[in-house]
């Protein structure tokens, strides 16, 4: 069984609710724990939320609703291929790709 990725969830209930360009970036891992280009993607969408008046979906953000599951956790660990990373990684118990 194939698990919908978390970012593609996040921008179906987005878009249900009316925000689109927040769906959009969504889409494109903007507010994703594993593709954000910000460090703190889960505080930028808690913020995002609530400045355009959403509370409720806020809320289910802070929640973790929308924090990346363990399968996208090890997707993300075992891309790793800075040696750096990797021996962080290795000394943690992560696994090799």
């Amino acid at each position: 069984m194939v698990t919908e990725r978390t970012k593609t969830r996040l921008a179906r209930v987005l878009r249900a609710e009316g925000l689109d360009r927040m769906a959009d970036l969504a889409a494109k891992g903007r507010y994703d724990d594993f593709e954000s280009e910000s460090a703190t993607p889960c505080i930028d969408l808690n913020r995002d939320l609530t400045a355009c008046g959403r509370g409720d979906l806020a809320a289910r953000a802070r929640d973790g609703e929308w924090d990346g599951t363990p399968e996208e956790s090890q997707a993300w660990a075992d891309a790793q291929t800075d040696p750096e990373m990797r021996a962080i990684l290795d000394s943690m118990g992560g696994k090799k790709p």
